[in-house]
């Protein structure tokens, strides 16, 4: 589409200017929560099934995934 505006989408320059800020708050916050709490598979949690259609690609499909959140006493980097 040439010379089309695109407020919020779109690629290069015109590009939404928060989304770059936007992923890295989602990258940092991330990272603060596999810093300071661990995550632990419960009982509850039924096994995984994976579906394969070709070679390349396949799909799990979670009925009931339960994790248990534990906060570490340290962070990993401390």
């Amino acid at each position: 589409m040439k010379r089309s505006f695109l407020a919020f989408g779109g690629d290069g320059p015109r590009d939404c200017p928060a989304m770059s800020v936007a992923l890295l708050e989602i990258k940092l916050c991330i990272i603060s929560l596999l810093k300071n709490y661990r995550f632990a598979k419960c009982k509850e949690t039924k096994a995984l099934q994976y579906h394969s259609t070709n070679e390349m690609f396949s799909s799990i499909t979670p009925n009931s995934v339960f994790v248990k959140v534990i906060r570490r006493s340290r962070g990993i980097l401390e």
